[in-house]
């Protein structure tokens, strides 16, 4: 059987169950470092393996491997990044849901951080404080509470912005409806057709302004991108020159993993 490692966001126990679970497998292939990864209730993206929380007495399972490390040294030292020749590579900790804890695992950020609410009379799009967000279960917008029954659900908008280089971001929505004009009182709406096709889709503002999301397959029309890798941390910021584009987030050209090889006997 394939262990699973957890992962983690918001635990406010140490023995909370985690929101998500992957296969070990799954941290090389699919949801490695910088992926996003759509839960039943949120979407999160993967943080770098300085983030990975190993448990207590677990060891950091040092894989050797010199073949691969002779062909990745060098590529690294390129990029800045030193390999420990002793220690080059590590497998991602393990744990079992029979007991989880905040001491191991995997840790996530909520991305992207804008919501929709799901009343078709509202379709509200908005960043809530993080004071606001739940823990576990979805986030409601109680704006739009009826007068019976339980408000409204939100969900992630499904889109962000990257760039040729591969850096992420999130969809400058502000800018882009008021094609970068400034708005004294932003409240924007995100109007759906049945198709979901880009065109049918207008992201609309309180001032009257509006926009099809068409507009964003554009690239010219579009700010520049902040050199942003978020699962970085701020140390991942880097200079770029190119354009941001749109991106579904859950489409499969979302995230390429590389991958190298090397046969051991």
């Amino acid at each position: 059987m394939l262990e699973r490692r957890l992962l983690e966001y918001g635990l406010s126990h140490p023995h909370e169950r985690p929101s998500g679970e992957i296969r070990r497998s799954q941290v090389v292939t699919t949801y490695g470092a910088g992926a996003m990864v759509d839960l039943t209730e949120k979407s999160v993206l993967v943080l770098g393996t300085d983030r990975w929380r190993y448990g207590p007495g677990e060891s950091l399972a040092v894989i050797r491997e010199p073949r691969l490390c002779r062909v990745l040294a060098p590529r690294m030292k390129k990029l800045g990044v030193e390999l420990n020749p002793k220690a080059p590579f590590r497998a991602p900790p393990t744990t079992t849901l029979d007991a989880p804890s905040r001491a191991q695992g995997i840790e996530v950020m909520e991305f992207p951080s804008w919501f929709v609410c799901q009343n078709p009379d509202c379709r509200a799009l908005f960043r809530p404080h993080a004071h606001t967000l739940p823990k576990s279960g979805q986030l409601e917008h109680d704006a739009c509470r009826p007068r019976q029954g339980k408000p409204w659900k939100c969900v992630p908008v499904r889109f962000v912005a990257t760039c040729r280089r591969g850096h992420l971001e999130e969809f400058p929505w502000m800018y882009f409806v008021h094609d970068g004009r400034a708005c004294s009182a932003p409240k924007l709406t995100l109007r759906e057709g049945v198709s979901g096709n880009l065109g049918e889709i207008r992201v609309e503002c309180v001032c009257k302004a509006s926009r099809s999301l068409a507009d964003a397959l554009l690239e010219p029309r579009n700010p520049t991108c902040g050199g942003g890798r978020p699962w970085l941390g701020s140390q991942g910021v880097e200079e770029c020159e190119h354009r941001l584009r749109l991106l579904v987030r859950t489409a499969t050209n979302t995230y390429f993993s590389h991958c190298e090889s090397a046969l051991s006997i």
